[in-house]
Parts: C-alpha cells; sequence; structure tokens
C-alpha cells in the first residue's frame, strides 16, 4: 500500500502533517476527538477546519 501522508505527534496527543497524492498537496491535522461511546473515534481528520475523516488506536491483542 503507498504511503500518502507523513504525521509527527504532538504533546497533546494531536498529530500534524501532510497528506500528498499526484493532484493533492495539503497540510493536515489529526486531533483528540470528544468520544460519544466506546465505538466512536479516537482522532478526526482535519484540513483547515473542514473534517475529512477519523481514525481509531489499534492496540495488538497479543502484545498489548
Amino acid at each position: 500500500m503507498a504511503q500518502i501522508g507523513t504525521f509527527t505527534r504532538n504533546e497533546d496527543g494531536s498529530f500534524a502533517g501532510v497528506i500528498k497524492t499526484l493532484n493533492l498537496s495539503v497540510k493536515a491535522r489529526l486531533v483528540v476527538a470528544e468520544k460519544d461511546s466506546e465505538k466512536s473515534p479516537d482522532l478526526r481528520a482535519l484540513v483547515g477546519n473542514i473534517e475529512i475523516g477519523a481514525a481509531w488506536k489499534k492496540v495488538a491483542k497479543e502484545t498489548g
């Protein structure tokens, strides 16, 4: 699978970085989301103030 972005973790648990494709190059952020339920996303993906996606933290079952 191709890598289309690079991000750096900030002290508050958010991430800042860049998403690059052949037709797109944008600064993006992953910010900690308020969880409404156990299945709610852990992070919201934003470009400027526009939400473009979400992310969930994954923990390995065997290694924790």
